[in-house]
C-alpha cells in the first residue's frame, strides 16, 4: 500500500476546496478522505476543514460514505472507514445547516431506503435532532410496507438516538405520547425505556398517560413507572396514581402484579385497601406481590396474612378519621407533656407519612428542646423530603443537641453524608 506524505496531503486539501467554489463535485469528499487515510500522519483537523469547505452540496456524498462505511477513489480502490474517520465525517455532516439536513433525511425516510441508510439517518439525528425530529426518527425506524417488524439492529440505533434527543430536550417525551398508539409495536418498548430513563416527574406523568393506549405495552410501562417511582419526590400526583391503580382490576396476572409493584414504588396509600383484598386472591403470586407492596408502602410486615393486614388497616383508618385531628391539635398545646404524647402517638402510625411529617413540622419551632429533638427523630423515621428545609434551618441552632438531631434526621431522609453545615446542606438541596 502506498502511503501519501503529509505535505502532499496538505496540498491536496488546499486545492480541492478551491475547485468546489461553485458547489461540491461528486467524489471530492471521497478523494479527500481517501488521501487522508493513505497519509503517513493524517491531519484530521485539516481533513475536517477541507470537507466543511465543500459546503451543503456534499451532504449526499458524506451521508453515503457513512452509510457504506467505506470510501472509494477515482481508481476504484476502496478503504473501510476507521472509527476516527467515521467520527470526522459524522462531525462534518452534522455541522451542516439543520434545515437542509432535515430536508435530506426526509427524502431518505420517504424513499424506502435500505437498512444502512436508515441507521445512518438515525445516527445523524442522534447528534443534532430536536423534539421536532422525533416523528422523523420514528418514520426512519418503522418498517417499509414490505417488511414485517423492525430488525434488532435498527431498534438499537433508534433507542440510542431517541435517548440522546431526550437527554437534550426532555420535553420531547410529550411528543412521543402523541405518536405512541400509531407506532410499530416493536418500537414501543424502546420508547418507554427512553422515557423512563429520564427519571423525572414529567417522565412519570407521560408514562402514566401511555397506560391502556396499547394493551400489550402496559407491562413495560408499569415496569418503568416502578423504577421511576423510587426516584421522584413523594407524594406523587393523584392523576398518575389513579391511572396505575386502575390496572389492579385487570385479568392478566402479570399486569396486576406489575401495577402492585408500581404502586408500592409510588407509595400509594390509597391503594392499600385494594392490596389488602388482593391477599385473598386465588393466585399465590398475586398474594405474595400484594404482601410485598403493602410492606413497602407501610413499613409493616404481616407477610400475606389477610386478617392481620385487614385489622391493621381498619385501625389506621379509624385513627385518621376519628383521632388524628385531636392529636394534631395537641402538637401545639402549651402543655408540653400533652405535646410529647402526641409526637409519640404520631410516630406509631405508618399511613400517609408525608401528611404526618407536615403536621409535625411546626414542632421544630417550639422552645422546648426535648420536643424539638423528638420531632427531629420522628421526622427522620418518616423520611419525608417535604420537611428538609425546616431541618436545615436547625443546623445552626445554639442548642447542640437540637442541631445534632436535625443533622441525623437530614442524613436519614436524604441518604446524604454531608457535614452539619447549613450552607453546605442548602447548596446541595
Amino acid at each position: 500500500m502506498i502511503r501519501v506524505p503529509a505535505a502532499a496531503l496538505a496540498a491536496l486539501l488546499l486545492v480541492l476546496p478551491c475547485s468546489a467554489a461553485g458547489g461540491a463535485k461528486d467524489g471530492e469528499a471521497a478523494e479527500l478522505l481517501f488521501a487522508a487515510m493513505e497519509a503517513e500522519e493524517p491531519d484530521r483537523g485539516a481533513l475536517r476543514g477541507g470537507l466543511r469547505a465543500l459546503g451543503p452540496d456534499a451532504i449526499p456524498e458524506l451521508f453515503g460514505i457513512l452509510a457504506e462505511g467505506a470510501v472509494r477513489n477515482e481508481a476504484g480502490e476502496t478503504r473501510a472507514l476507521t472509527a476516527a474517520f467515521d467520527a470526522a465525517v459524522l462531525a462534518v455532516l452534522t455541522g451542516q445547516p439543520l434545515g437542509l439536513l432535515r430536508d435530506f433525511l426526509d427524502t431518505v425516510s420517504a424513499s424506502q431506503a435500505p437498512e444502512p441508510e436508515r441507521r445512518t439517518a438515525m445516527r445523524v439525528l442522534a447528534e443534532v435532532g430536536t423534539e421536532q425530529d422525533i416523528l422523523l426518527l420514528i418514520h426512519l425506524a418503522s418498517p417499509p410496507a414490505e417488511e414485517v417488524g423492525v430488525p434488532r439492529s435498527r431498534r438499537a440505533v433508534f433507542e440510542d438516538s431517541l435517548g440522546r434527543i431526550l437527554e437534550r430536550e426532555p420535553k420531547g417525551a410529550w411528543a412521543l405520547r402523541s405518536h405512541f398508539s400509531d407506532s410499530e409495536a416493536s418500537l414501543l418498548a424502546p420508547m418507554v425505556r427512553r422515557i423512563g430513563a429520564l427519571g423525572t416527574e414529567d417522565a412519570l406523568h407521560v408514562l402514566s398517560t401511555l397506560l391502556s393506549r396499547v394493551g400489550e405495552a402496559d407491562p413495560i410501562v408499569l415496569s418503568e413507572i416502578a423504577k421511576i417511582g423510587d426516584e421522584v419526590p413523594h407524594p406523587v400526583d393523584e392523576f398518575v396514581l389513579t391511572n396505575v391503580r386502575s390496572h389492579l382490576r385487570g385479568n392478566d396476572s402479570t399486569t396486576v402484579r406489575l401495577a402492585m409493584q408500581a404502586l408500592a414504588s409510588l407509595e400509594d396509600y390509597d391503594a392499600a385497601a385494594a392490596l389488602v383484598q388482593c391477599l385473598e386472591h386465588e393466585d399465590q403470586n398475586i398474594r405474595d406481590t400484594a404482601g410485598d407492596a403493602l410492606r413497602k408502602i407501610t413499613s409493616r410486615n404481616f407477610r400475606t396474612e389477610y386478617r392481620k393486614w385487614d385489622t391493621w388497616y381498619r385501625d389506621e383508618m379509624q385513627w385518621w378519621t376519628k383521632e388524628s385531628a385531636a392529636c394534631f391539635r395537641d402538637l401545639s398545646s402549651r402543655d408540653s407533656t400533652k405535646a410529647l404524647r402526641a409526637i409519640l402517638e404520631i410516630g406509631q402510625h405508618g399511613m400517609y407519612r408525608h401528611e404526618l411529617a407536615q403536621a409535625l413540622a411546626p414542632v421544630l419551632e417550639r422552645r422546648e428542646p426535648e420536643l424539638v429533638i423528638l420531632a427531629c427523630s420522628t421526622l427522620g423515621h418518616f423520611r419525608s423530603h417535604g420537611v428538609v428545609a425546616s431541618l436545615v434551618d436547625l443546623l445552626d441552632h445554639r442548642d447542640e443537641e437540637i442541631s445534632s438531631a436535625a443533622w441525623s434526621a437530614l442524613k436519614r431522609i436524604t441518604g446524604r453524608e454531608l457535614p452539619p453545615d447549613r450552607e453546605q446542606w442548602s447548596a446541595a438541596l
